[in-house]
């Protein structure tokens, strides 16, 4: 079905080594059920893991677009990042093939408080 999976994994895991993490969480993957999206829970896993690392930079990506078919609406998610401190460093076109689609990522990141 997801006849992309390995070049999905090779150049995301290539995007994280360009950079060196090891000093530094970094959220790998936080994802809430479509049905359940807009009720706050997102934002309290998020508050909850970073109260547990509040004296630690944090690193993440997240897709630019909710639906990469759909350039006009960008993912919530970025707005729920930047209300807990993150701000964007840089954008990475083509991040990762999902199909035959490469949409594009943000980097974020959190500086220690």
């Amino acid at each position: 079905k997801h006849s992309h999976f390995a070049d999905v994994c090779e150049r995301y895991f290539n995007v994280l080594t360009e950079k060196d993490y090891s000093n530094t969480p970094y959220l790998l993957c936080l994802s809430i059920d479509d049905a359940y999206q807009g009720k706050g829970i997102g934002a309290v896993l998020l508050k909850k893991i970073l109260l547990e690392h509040k004296d630690k930079q944090m690193s993440l990506h997240v897709l630019k677009h909710y639906n990469p078919k759909d350039k006009s609406k960008e993912s919530p998610a970025i707005k729920l990042y930047e209300k807990c401190g993150f701000e964007i460093q840089s954008e990475n076109k083509g991040y990762a093939l999902v199909e035959k689609d490469a949409p594009d990522c943000i980097e974020m990141i959190r500086l220690s408080k």
